[in-house]
């Protein structure tokens, strides 16, 4: 079992005697020439052999190719998708990370990535609180960020009763 100048073994170590991982691999990242929040990135994407950036997707290797191309539209603008990526992998890819606004208008976007916290909830083809993570694009698809309540309440609009 190893040791620390103390004599205690390594796992009873206090906390102070600790290495902090995460500032091993920022000064690693800074020694490459990166930033704080892009060496991260690079520090992760490095496992993979190919630098992590924001928006854009992955280069495919071995064997793997992406479906057919598709067309759809987020909030009017055209964006184009692949046939087998989700409306969150195409968000990132066009470098869209706010989904929608909560009702105090607090900013949300993927989080959990599979279905569980509605988090990435956008209005696809008139459609509100369709999870981005769960829903499949399709040709011509309409996406919009969802602002609040408002596109999910059927009474938005009409006159008080």
């Amino acid at each position: 079992m190893c040791t620390t100048n103390s004599g205690l073994p390594r796992a009873r170590r206090p906390a102070a005697e600790l290495p902090d991982a995460g500032c091993e691999r920022v000064a690693a990242a800074h020694r490459r020439g990166a930033d704080h929040e892009s060496g991260l990135a690079l520090a992760t994407g490095a496992r993979q052999n190919q630098p992590m950036t924001r928006g854009g997707r992955l280069q495919l290797e071995g064997g793997l190719e992406r479906g057919p191309s598709l067309e759809i539209t987020i909030d009017g603008r055209p964006v184009a998708a692949f046939a087998g990526e989700t409306v969150a992998a195409v968000l990132f890819a066009a470098d869209i990370v706010m989904t929608r606004r909560t009702q105090r208008g607090s900013p949300r976007g993927v989080f959990c990535g599979m279905g569980v916290c509605f988090d990435c909830l956008v209005v696809v083809d008139g459609v509100p609180n369709t999870r981005a993570c769960m829903t499949w694009v399709s040709d011509g698809m309409r996406i919009e960020r969802q602002d609040g309540l408002d596109a999910a309440d059927p009474m938005s609009g009409c006159p008080a009763q």
